[in-house]
């Protein structure tokens, strides 16, 4: 189980660092993109269903972490306190 705790946490982290690469918001597949860039350039290549799995973190943090900002069913992520950009 506390595996599971840190992988969860770590994806999140991974999310939160790469809507900051973004300037806080990002569309979804740029942001697991980044995830998987980052990650490679650690050593730490992504495992299979990554993109569902990021999904799944993502989402199961909307409201306290992170928000739709173009509303629920776009593909646009944000951080929660980050600003809308044009």
């Amino acid at each position: 189980m506390g595996r599971r705790i840190q992988h969860t946490e770590e994806f999140v982290g991974d999310i939160v660092e790469a809507l900051k690469a973004y300037g806080g918001a990002a569309h979804r597949s740029l942001v697991v993109e980044q995830i998987a860039v980052s990650r490679g350039r650690r050593g730490a290549p992504l495992p299979g269903d990554s993109a569902g799995n990021i999904q799944r973190e993502f989402e199961s943090h909307l409201g306290d972490l992170f928000r739709l900002p173009f509303g629920e069913g776009s593909h646009r992520w944000a951080l929660a306190g980050a600003t809308d950009r044009a």
